[in-house]
C-alpha cells in the first residue's frame, strides 16, 4: 500500500522530509540527503514503485526541492 499521509514526505522509502532537507541546508549550507538516497537505491534498498504515491523514484523530486530552496535563497 502506498503512503499518502504526509505531504511533506519527499522520500517514502527512507522517510526524508522537506523539513529535514531544509534544516540540513540551513545548518550546514548543503544537503547530503540526495546522495544518501542514491547510495541506498544503488544498494537495492528502495521500494519506490510500491511506497511512493507516484510509483517512481523520488530522486527527481528531492533534487527539484533542493534546487528550489537554493533558488529561493539566492544560490544557483
Amino acid at each position: 500500500m502506498k503512503a499518502t499521509t504526509d505531504p511533506k514526505l519527499l522520500c517514502y522509502c527512507f522517510g526524508f522530509t522537506g523539513d529535514e532537507i531544509r534544516d540540513e541546508i540551513l545548518t550546514t549550507g548543503r544537503s547530503t540527503i540526495q546522495q544518501r538516497i542514491a547510495a541506498e537505491v544503488k544498494a537495492g534498498k528502495c521500494d519506490c514503485e510500491r511506497l511512493n504515491p507516484q510509483g517512481s523514484c523520488c530522486l527527481g523530486n528531492v533534487a527539484a526541492f533542493i534546487k528550489g530552496l537554493q533558488l529561493h535563497n539566492g544560490k544557483s
